[in-house]
Parts: C-alpha cells; structure tokens; sequence
C-alpha cells in the first residue's frame, strides 16, 4: 500500500512542479519597499527589477503623493501610483499610504523625486520624498 500512495503522490507533484504550481516565489520576484526612511538614500537595483516605495500620507486632508522628476525617465517605468486605505474597524480619519510600484528598465542613474501635496493647490507641499536609484545589469 505504501508503494501505491508513493506512486501516487509522485505521479501528482512531479507534473505540478514541472509548470511551477508548486514553486515558491524567488527572493528576485519579491520588490524591495522602501519607506520614508530611505529619503535622500541611494539603492542599487537590478534591470528588470521591481521596487515599492510606501510612504504614509495625510489623504482625510487631501493630501497624496505626486512623483515630480524622473516619471518620464528612461530608467524606470512607473507601474503604479495607488492610495491605500488600511482598514482599521472603528477608527475615524488617520493615515493612509501612497504606493508607487516602479520597475527598472535600463542601466544607469536616475532619481525620483515625490512631493506630498494636495491636488488642487500644488503650492501646499508639506513632505518631500527623493530617492536615487543605480540600475545595474539583471541579475543571472
């Protein structure tokens, strides 16, 4: 009998791994988030690589964060700007979190520059976010 279930569970998990259900998620496939303290850092990456960087903000002020240099750069793609609203039963108001998601496209140098500021009076900026990013090659 044990030869039997032995026969089976091989004839079930060899297919499953061969098309990689059974696959862990890389440490390569997981983005680094970065957070306020990486603020004036400079962080290698790797082409292809995908990175987070979550930054609290005040949105029950109006408030969310707007990449202002390095959105068009030739570097990075921005892959997305969400705000997310951590939910917490019970509790008016407090923080939410802007998410920019971007993913290195080319080798070399560039710097994202991010204000926190409300939509409709660019003027009012009360945070400033900079990160500087070195693309390297992908990593084999």
């Amino acid at each position: 009998m044990n030869n039997l279930r032995r026969t089976v569970a091989f004839a079930v998990i060899v297919p499953l791994a061969s098309v990689g259900l059974l696959a862990a998620p890389s440490v390569a496939d997981t983005p680094k988030t970065y957070h306020h303290a990486a603020n004036g850092r400079t962080v290698t990456v790797h082409k292809g690589a995908t990175i987070r960087i979550d930054l609290a903000t005040s949105a029950d002020g109006g408030y969310t964060w707007a990449i202002v240099e390095g959105k068009h750069s030739p570097k990075f793609k921005v892959v997305s700007n969400k705000l997310d609203f951590p939910s917490t039963p019970g509790v008016v108001g407090g923080t939410a979190h802007t998410v920019i998601t971007l993913k290195a496209t080319a080798r070399g140098n560039a710097t994202v520059k991010a204000l926190e500021r409300r939509s409709f009076d660019k003027s009012d900026v009360i945070a400033r976010f900079t990160l500087h990013l070195h693309v390297v090659k992908p990593a084999k």
